[in-house]
Order: C-alpha cells, then structure tokens, then sequence
C-alpha cells in the first residue's frame, strides 16, 4: 500500500472519566475512516483495568463493534476483529506485538501513568517510572499512522509526556 505521512501524535484533556471513556470509543469510530485498516485498524488501548472495564461496559451499552483482547499478543482476537471490521479493545499490557493503523490511548494521566501510590523507597517509585515508559512505549509503536492520547483534565495529562509535548512531539488538540 502506498505510505501516508502519520499525524503528529496528539492529546486531548478530558473533563472526567466517564466523558474520557464516551470520547475514546468517538475516537475510535472517527479514526476508522482515516486507516486502510477500517474499524481492525484502530485499537483503543486503556491504562488502568477501573477504566477498561468502565470501557467495555460502555461499547456493550452502546452496540459498538469491539473485539476485547484478553491476554498479550491475541493474535486470534486481531483476526477476528478484521473478519468482523470490529475495532479493538485492550490494556497496555496486551498490545506487545501487535501492530494498528491508528492507537487511542486512554486514561495516560497523573496517577495512573505511572500509578500513584507505590509503596516503598525512591527505588520502587523509580521503578514504577521506568515500568510505565516502557508500557507507554510499547503501546504507542503500536501505532503505524496516528496516535491520540486521551487524559483526565481533573488529574491531568502524566508528566511523562511533558518532554514531549515541550519538544513538539506531542500535541495539544
């Protein structure tokens, strides 16, 4: 297929969860008319297992065409969701492996990304940092086209994207 030059990456503030979660599965629909890929081309990808399942509880009320992932690399979900032209739904730590035409990353926001509340000394903070960059990381190269990230504005966006966003790598929409 011929190559399209991909967006810049970009992030969206959310008033609350709940208008986060609505506004990924808009997201989604809006991205699958841009991808070769369709619906199957788009994954919405959650970082925190309170919101996924705020998430599918959201495409099930809604009748939106999702196929949920549930374990690392699915490749059998994958298939069936462009048998089916279903977008898909998982957590970071599924997509390892997988490639999309576009990604929608939610809930990447102070508290979450990294998570607050590690306990223990400045090493497990340190750790918990390093592990959320290369959770982040993994689910952003997921992406072959788009990325758009989704935050709460009541937590705001997570401070591992501030370089970023200061470099021009990351904008505000």
């Amino acid at each position: 297929r011929p190559s399209r030059p991909s967006d810049v990456p970009s992030y969206r503030l959310v008033a609350t969860d709940e208008a986060m979660i609505a506004a990924a599965v808009d997201e989604a629909s809006e991205l699958a008319g841009r991808v070769p890929g369709g619906r199957a081309g788009v994954a919405v990808v959650c970082f925190d297992g309170a919101l996924f399942t705020k998430l599918k509880q959201e495409v099930a009320q809604r009748r939106k065409p999702f196929e949920v992932l549930s374990r690392r690399g699915d490749l059998a979900t994958v298939n069936r969701a462009i048998e089916t032209n279903r977008h898909v739904l998982a957590l970071a730590e599924y997509v390892g492996g997988l490639e999309f035409d576009a990604v929608v990353l939610v809930g990447v926001d102070e508290g979450r990304v990294p998570p607050l509340g590690t306990k223990g000394g400045s090493e497990s903070r340190h750790f918990a940092r390093y592990a959320a960059h290369n959770l982040l990381y993994v689910a952003v190269t997921r992406a072959r086209e788009i990325v758009r990230v989704l935050a709460s504005a009541e937590r705001g966006l997570s401070d591992i994207l501030h370089p970023a966003e200061a470099a021009g790598l990351l904008v505000r929409r």
